[in-house]
C-alpha cells in the first residue's frame, strides 16, 4: 500500500534520470515505491515537449499549492490598514474592531480571534 505524500525535489530528480536512462512509467513507480497514476500524471503534469525539468516541476507545485489555499483576511491591504489603525491609533480592543466591522456592514468580515492571530503571528 502506498502513502498519499507529495513529492519532493530528490523524487522529481529522480523521475528525470530515469526518463534520461528510457525507464517505463512502471520501472520508475517500482524504483520510487509510488504508484502508477502518480508518476505518469506527475510526468504529463510537467512536461513541455518531451523535456521533463524537476526545478521547474517543483516550482508549479508550488504554485499550485499556493492557489489551493484560502487567502488570509488581513491579506487585504484596504481591510489590514483599518484594523492596524483602530488597534495601534485608536487603541481598540480586538472585540470593537471586530464589531465595528460587522456594524458598519463592511464588505469584509474578520472575528477578533482571527485580528489576535494575526498579531501573535507578527
Amino acid at each position: 500500500m502506498y502513502c498519499h505524500h507529495h513529492l519532493t525535489l530528490e523524487e522529481r530528480e529522480q523521475i528525470m534520470k530515469y526518463l534520461v536512462l528510457k525507464k517505463t512509467v512502471i520501472e520508475i513507480t517500482t524504483e520510487l515505491h509510488r504508484s502508477k497514476s502518480t508518476i505518469s500524471r506527475e510526468i504529463k503534469r510537467n512536461s513541455s515537449g518531451s523535456e521533463y525539468r524537476p526545478s521547474v516541476a517543483q516550482a508549479n507545485y508550488v504554485q499550485r499549492r499556493k492557489k489551493c489555499r484560502m487567502p488570509k483576511r488581513l491579506d487585504n491591504p484596504e481591510l489590514y490598514r483599518y484594523v492596524k489603525e483602530r488597534f495601534l491609533e485608536d487603541q481598540w480592543s480586538l472585540e470593537q474592531i471586530s464589531g465595528r466591522i460587522k456594524l458598519e456592514e463592511s464588505q469584509y468580515k474578520i472575528s477578533y480571534s482571527t485580528i489576535f492571530r494575526a498579531i501573535y503571528a507578527g
